[in-house]
Order: structure tokens, then C-alpha cells, then sequence
């Protein structure tokens, strides 16, 4: 599929600007900044969930363990999921409030 029929697919409902007037492609731009930003912090909180992981712990042999370690644990997922998660989790609520179903709310049925 071309660039355009794919571009022409896109719903752009409030895109002929953005934020003050910037362009369609400086907010693609923007954008992409964000997952990357995005993609980064949750690669890195990741590093001390995993070590905090009892299955980690066990698969690989050793105990790291302290006061609250499964509270810190569970904190530290919950931001990967909500702060990596969020233009997904955005997009999804977005797509549930206008009745449709797209990749970031995969729905059977349409």
C-alpha cells in the first residue's frame, strides 16, 4: 500500500494543526520523540523489576530480598505499564469512546 492511501486512512479530525499552529509532520516528529523517551525510561525501570522478579530469582539462582521488595516491585511495573503504556492505553480509551475498533483496541465482532 502506498504512503498516501495509507496517509488517507489516518484519521485526522483536528490534525491541520497542531499545538500552535506546527505542521502535520513536526507532529509525527514530536510524537515519535515520545515513544522513544518512552521506550527508554521502560527499558531502564525494567533492568530492577526483572531482578526484583521471584521467577527471575529462581531461574537463575539467587535471592534479593528486603522489607516491601514485592511493594517496589509492584510499583515499578505499575509505572513500565502506565507511563510506557499510556499512548496505547490513550489511543484504546479514545477508540472506545467513538465505537471503533482499530490496533490499539483490537475488538472482534465489527
Amino acid at each position: 500500500m502506498t504512503e498516501e492511501k495509507t496517509h488517507k486512512k489516518h484519521p485526522h479530525e483536528g490534525h491541520s494543526t497542531h499545538n500552535g499552529g506546527h505542521s502535520h509532520a513536526k507532529h509525527h516528529e514530536m510524537m515519535m520523540e515520545d515513544f522513544k523517551r518512552r521506550f527508554i525510561v521502560s527499558a531502564i525501570l525494567t533492568v530492577p523489576i526483572l531482578f526484583l522478579s521471584p521467577l527471575i530469582q529462581n531461574f537463575f539462582g539467587f535471592e534479593l530480598t528486603f522489607p516491601g521488595d514485592h511493594y517496589v516491585l509492584f510499583a515499578l511495573s505499575a509505572v513500565v505499564y502506565f507511563y510506557g503504556g499510556w499512548p496505547f492505553l490513550k489511543g484504546m480509551a479514545d477508540e472506545l469512546r467513538k465505537r471503533r475498533s482499530t490496533w490499539s483496541c483490537p475488538l472482534g465482532g465489527r
